[in-house]
């Protein structure tokens, strides 16, 4: 059970026009700040929040790196569009860069992904052994 300084409860309203109200309980404790741990998944996740970015990562076979000239050619949007998407998913540690002359070249990050995917499932795992009262 949560200590009481993370829990709230509240009376809130079912869904639209049933007028019934049911009492609910949740745990507050990371409602300001995520836990350490969870800051760089928490950035993987919201960077594959995007279908343009999920399409990015699509483009590529295993172990290959690709250029950014490549993929701005294979979507049909502005090179400053593609490029925010591509410094996006670079940001969030999913694609690495390396120069090559005037070209950047990218390759997936895979074990970030595995990483915050685990991580996630992990906590998934953890909260329905909690619901079904196994350890």
């Amino acid at each position: 059970m949560f200590a009481a300084t993370n829990v709230a409860a509240a009376l809130v309203k079912r869904p639209k026009f049933s007028g019934e109200y049911i009492f609910q309980v949740m745990n507050t404790l990371h409602i300001e700040q995520l836990p350490p741990e969870w800051e760089s998944i928490a950035h993987v996740f919201s960077a594959l929040g995007d279908v343009t970015r999920q399409k990015i990562i699509l483009l590529f076979e295993p172990g290959e790196e690709i250029g950014l000239k490549a993929i701005v050619d294979c979507f049909p949007l502005s090179r400053t569009a593609v490029s925010h998407h591509v410094n996006t998913l670079e940001q969030a540690g999913m694609l690495v860069p390396t120069k090559r002359g005037r070209e950047v070249f990218y390759t997936l990050n895979l074990e970030l992904a595995f990483s915050a995917m685990a991580q996630f499932k992990d906590y998934a795992k953890q909260m329905l052994a909690e619901v079904n009262g196994t350890p």
